[in-house]
Formats: C-alpha cells, structure tokens, sequence
C-alpha cells in the first residue's frame, strides 16, 4: 500500500511538470485573437493581453524587425487599428514543441461583409503567467505582395519618349 501511494505521488509530480500546451487550445487562442480586433476600443485591452512582455515581430511585406512601443508603453495602442468588422483566422499547421506552439494560418479582414485584407501569419506561442501569449510573430500582408509582383513598367509608344 505504501508502495502505491509513493508511485501516485510521484505520478502527479511528473504529470504537474508537463508543461506541453494543447493544440486545440492553441488554436482557440489564436481565432480569438484575431476575432477580438475590431470594434475599436473594444479591443485595445485584449491586444494588450495577448502580447507577451518580450514579443518580437516581423513584417514579412516591408522587412521591419523588432518589438513595437506599444509593448512598453500601452498609450500608443490606437483605437483607428481597429476599424474592421471581423477577422477570421484561419489555421493551418500547429506544432507543440514542449512549453512553445509554432503556428501557421491566414486572415481575412471584411468591412460590410467586402473583404479589405488579407495576410498570413507564422507565431510562436507561448504561456506567461498560465496564459497563452504571442512570443514570436510574423505577417504578410497579400495584398501588399500581390501588388508589387504585378508591377507594369511603363511604356509608350511616343516618339522620342
């Protein structure tokens, strides 16, 4: 019987220790996400939660690398960011390495059910304080992509032009 209770408490040890996060709640976590931006001030506060305190990003469409200010200073988040009427995610490939989660997906950004945006994303997702969080994250706007690859040099067929 003694033996039993050491092996159970042992047990719990080890299955407390399990820090791997869960797919499905990662994938929860990021739909939210992008379905609580809109509404304006609505969704300042849930911007802030979201981010963790070292978050770093990447906008894949013009190069720009680093942690914006809004992370330390949560005045400069602006409510005009939030224009859209949804935001749906779509996710396309989570994989869980341990306490992390790499996650691939796209979204599309609608104003009277007319589609303005659309992006993709890669993130690394994360717990800080037993809350999931963006650590990493990643974006291109297709819009943006699609319009410089069909860029037209122009041309004339005037004579000295």
């Amino acid at each position: 019987m003694k033996n039993i209770i050491y092996i159970l408490i042992v047990s719990a040890i080890f299955s407390s220790c399990n820090t791997a996060l869960d797919k499905d709640k990662v994938e929860d976590f990021i739909v939210t996400h992008y379905a609580e931006k809109i509404g304006g001030e609505d969704a300042i506060d849930k911007l802030k939660e979201d981010a963790a305190d070292s978050i770093m990003m990447y906008n894949l469409s013009n190069g720009w690398i680093g942690r914006p200010e809004w992370v330390n200073d949560y005045s400069k988040i602006k409510a005009e960011w939030f224009y859209e009427d949804s935001i749906i995610a779509e996710v396309e490939n989570i994989e869980v390495f341990g306490n992390v989660a790499s996650v691939y997906g796209n979204v599309s950004a609608y104003i009277s059910g007319i589609k303005v945006q659309r992006g993709g994303f890669h993130s690394i997702v994360g717990k800080q304080m037993g809350k999931l969080v963006f650590k990493r994250h990643s974006w291109m706007n297709w819009n943006m992509n699609r319009s410089s690859n069909s860029f037209v040099w122009p041309s004339t067929e005037v004579k000295g032009a």
